[in-house]
């Protein structure tokens, strides 16, 4: 109950991290729900960690994973981070259970370049991060948008990212599954 009168956006992103290996589902619904009157109802780990505890590997399912990436989404700004969720979703939706066709579907490469478009905006070959931490976050997010476009059959879009990205991406997910990672 203490937990619920906190403001304090951090605290909830840890709450829903601990709930993901733990099963705490008490605690993540109320962390999630005590999200939205935080000092920041968008918080990009709390977020990612929500979209983590939705999938189907650890507490939820592809459809509550989805709901949830979209509703996020819909009150999101032309160039926020979260943005991230709906290439992230999709690629969790293959790693469970990879779907023969799944990244041809008119619908999966709709959304992902709809996803790609609204995250950057013109900006999709400039880096706009400033900071360190804004640079982490951005290059963590290009790293997902150029994996899900050359998967949807976007190779201009996707070599613009990795070439952005450079010869080392930030984290192995989501390169890790193909044998290699390559500037093209």
């Amino acid at each position: 109950k203490e937990l619920d009168r906190c403001s304090d956006a951090l605290v909830h992103a840890t709450a829903l991290r601990l709930s993901i290996g733990k099963g705490l589902h008490d605690l993540a619904r109320s962390s999630l729900a005590a999200l939205g009157s935080s000092n920041d109802p968008l918080n990009y780990r709390a977020h990612l960690s929500a979209l983590t505890y939705f999938c189907a590997k650890w507490h939820g399912s592809h459809q509550q994973m989805f709901a949830f990436a979209r509703s996020v989404v819909q009150q999101l700004h032309v160039g926020h981070p979260l943005w991230v969720l709906i290439p992230k979703a999709h690629f969790e939706r293959q790693l469970i259970v990879p779907q023969r066709g799944y990244w041809r579907q008119a619908s999966v490469r709709q959304e992902i370049m709809n996803a790609y478009l609204q995250a950057f905006g013109t900006d999709v070959g400039t880096i706009r991060a400033t900071e360190p931490w804004e640079l982490e976050l951005e290059m963590i997010n290009r790293n997902f948008f150029a994996y899900c476009l050359l998967f949807i059959g976007r190779p201009d879009e996707g070599r613009l990212q990795l070439r952005l990205i450079g010869k080392q991406p930030l984290l192995p997910h989501p390169w890790k599954r193909l044998t290699q990672y390559k500037i093209v």
